[in-house]
């Protein structure tokens, strides 16, 4: 979940006892709790380094509130209020998606005309209000010139959540294909020495979701990143990534299907003499050079 609800007055009917430490060790342990969409850790410890208590009175404030306001069970610390609202959303988010996949709300019926009164088709209803909590439905399709123009606004119909200010989520949090596919990426740029990427932008994710539609998901795309670590034509002579391969070089579509077609198995080098160019100014200093001092008779 990216919000909750916040009713002031309950909430300071219910806690004015607290400290301000207290009051603080709350607030963190319900973010966390409706962030994740699951009860809070039961070993009271490592839910504090969680939560970022590092003091002994920040440490047992969080001890304090988890036996006064929730109650441990067998996967950790509940918060009845929490499982209710984190229910009602998920329920919400699963009716949204199944009329989704059934190609969206049904259009309301026109209404009959009275008197004066003109038809107007119904509206679909405007995306500024629409409901945070529904997903759009994926479209899968090849990146094209004409849709590389219209990457921003691809991007920004993404299903991905993201923070207040409209930034894309640390690539740890995102959930959806292209920050796991991103993720792929760099563990096996540790492994392999490629570039590091350490920012998803939204070019990065409409790419990263096209080329996901080619490879059959995922799984294709992990499949693709072994074969790039084994394609001799990445590679240098010593067996090096070469200097220009990159996340966003194979996420050009041209390369990474060049890539899977195995057309960058081999180092491709070339069979033929070097070119020479046009002569220098040198080369014709060395031939009137050689006119010059000619041996007689020779």
């Amino acid at each position: 979940m990216r919000y909750f609800k916040h009713n002031i007055g309950d909430y300071a009917a219910a806690t004015q006892h607290l400290s301000f430490v207290e009051d603080a060790a709350y607030h963190r342990m319900m973010r966390l709790y409706y962030q994740t969409e699951k009860p809070l850790l039961s070993d009271l410890k490592a839910l504090a380094r969680v939560l970022g208590a590092r003091t002994k009175e920040e440490k047992e404030a969080v001890g304090t509130i988890a036996n006064e306001f929730f109650t441990l069970e067998s996967d950790g610390w509940h918060q009845r209020r929490c499982d209710a609202e984190i229910a009602a959303f998920q329920e919400k988010s699963s009716k949204a998606a199944e009329a989704g996949r059934k190609g969206g709300r049904p259009r309301r019926e026109a209404k009959p005309l009275n008197g004066n009164e003109t038809s107007k088709a119904p509206a679909s209803e405007p995306e500024s209000i629409r409901s945070p909590d529904r997903k759009p439905t994926t479209t899968h399709y090849p990146l094209t010139t004409n849709q590389e123009r219209e990457e921003p606004a691809a991007a920004a119909s993404s299903s991905v959540p993201r923070d207040d200010d409209g930034l894309e989520p640390p690539p740890a949090l995102d959930r959806s294909p292209e920050g796991e596919a991103f993720r792929a990426w760099q563990a096996d740029a540790a492994t392999n020495g490629w570039p590091d990427a350490q920012f998803m932008t939204s070019t990065r994710r409409f790419r990263l979701r096209a080329i996901l539609a080619i490879c059959g998901g995922i799984e294709g795309w992990k499949a693709a990143l072994v074969t790039a670590s084994t394609a001799q034509f990445l590679q240098t002579a010593d067996g090096q990534p070469q200097r220009w391969f990159s996340l966003d070089w194979l996420l050009d579509e041209q390369h990474f299907t060049r890539l899977m077609e195995g057309r960058y198995a081999e180092r491709h080098e070339a069979q033929r003499e070097p070119d020479r160019g046009a002569p220098t100014v040198a080369d014709g200093v060395a031939a009137a050079f050689s006119r010059r001092f000619v041996p007689a008779g020779g």
